[in-house]
């Protein structure tokens, strides 16, 4: 999948077959970056919005646990 201008794509391991976070600068963006999961014959996309008092990183961790949890049952 090709990525937007200016945008990275950062390989997160043990969550499913493939699975990345797109980062692309934004800083009036008020969500995480959206984690992109492969498993199986299923695609999987996860982003949140990111409201006070949580912080960029715990949106960030529960994306990825909730990424964990629905491949589980997906398998």
């Amino acid at each position: 999948m090709p990525l937007p201008e200016g945008c990275t794509r950062e390989d997160v391991k043990g969550v499913a077959d493939d699975a990345f976070f797109q980062n692309c600068p934004d800083p009036r963006s008020k969500r995480s970056s959206p984690l992109f999961v492969k498993a199986g014959a299923n695609d999987l996309i996860l982003q949140m919005d990111i409201e006070p008092p949580a912080t960029a990183a715990r949106v960030r961790e529960i994306v990825l646990e909730l990424a964990r949890a629905a491949v589980a049952k997906l398998r």
